[in-house]
């Protein structure tokens, strides 16, 4: 079997393992067995047991924002006017902060951050991509604000890092299920827009402003 092939398969089984059970499950000989290798190859492609936990973390983050991604690229692929363009990203934003079919993006999102918290090596890399995501996302921004969209004195990156706070504060009321039911889900996502729309519509973003810049 192909080097590359023999470490994706171990990579694959390491993530199914924490994405099932969290770090503590994954078991060495467990992954080796599910991708059909022996033990020491583990060692031999991660190091150890540690190195493996940390590029399954990284592989599950870096999957994570890669989906959100993507379906921002989709929605604004077809957002030739302002309209389109203000509908893409609202829908993108609630769906990625609050709807409930979301929500194994954001677990996967808090788990690997809570033990980036401990693992220096594994802050770093997952630091690199988020600010990866940070760049693509502003770039979404930037190409409404080069078409007249978005008024000139919006500071574009802090309302990136203000939805990525937005994103992160939505785990904490994920933490008890009963907090987070359907009704919850839908109406977090109508506060998060309508705040956003407040903020924006005062400063430019998304709102019809004086009118001159509309489609």
């Amino acid at each position: 079997m192909p080097r590359r092939d023999t470490r994706s398969l171990l990579l694959k089984s390491a993530v199914r393992a924490i994405n099932d059970g969290g770090e503590q499950s994954l078991n060495v000989h467990a992954v080796a067995k599910e991708a059909g290798v022996t033990v020491p190859s583990v060692y031999h492609f991660f190091g150890s047991r540690e190195g493996l936990v940390e590029q399954a973390q990284i592989a599950r983050f870096e999957h994570g924002m890669n989906t959100v991604g993507v379906a921002l690229d989709e929605a604004l692929a077809r957002a030739n006017t302002r309209k389109k363009y203000e509908k893409a990203i609202k829908d993108w934003l609630s769906g990625d902060i609050a709807d409930r079919s979301t929500g194994e993006f954001r677990k996967v999102r808090g788990t690997v951050l809570a033990s980036a918290v401990t693992n220096k090596q594994l802050a770093r890399r997952v630091t690199a991509i988020q600010e990866l995501h940070v760049e693509r996302i502003t770039g979404y921004l930037r190409y409404g604000h080069a078409r007249g969209w978005i008024d000139d004195d919006i500071d574009i990156e802090a309302v990136v890092y203000w939805t990525i706070c937005q994103l992160n504060g939505r785990l904490v009321v994920e933490l008890d299920p009963s907090r987070a039911d359907d009704h919850g889900h839908g109406l977090a996502g109508e506060v998060d827009v309508a705040d956003r729309d407040g903020a924006a519509t005062a400063d430019g973003l998304g709102g019809e402003g004086d009118g001159q810049r509309g489609d």
